[in-house]
């Protein structure tokens, strides 16, 4: 069960026109690739799903990042593992 169900919706939105990608290609990323961790299109990603969700504070962003629906949307977790 969730209340960010339409995390699916984005979901399907940025598998049918690239959402993320198309955001994330207007960033230039200097940052040291050794040190990354996260890429820019995954940064984009939950930007804008929180902000989808209603969560406009970045500071919910370390309470988001243990949602499994967030989780699935920057497939970072895959559909079986949700479930569980």
């Amino acid at each position: 069960m969730t209340s960010h169900a339409g995390a699916l919706l984005l979901r399907h939105v940025d598998a049918t026109i690239g959402l993320f990608d198309r955001v994330a290609a207007y960033f230039v990323d200097s940052r040291d690739r050794k040190c990354t961790v996260h890429s820019t299109r995954t940064l984009v990603g939950q930007r804008i799903a929180a902000i989808v969700l209603c969560y406009e504070d970045v500071d919910d962003h370390d309470t988001l990042r243990h949602e499994p629906v967030l989780a699935l949307l920057l497939e970072r977790l895959n559909a079986e593992a949700a479930r569980l």
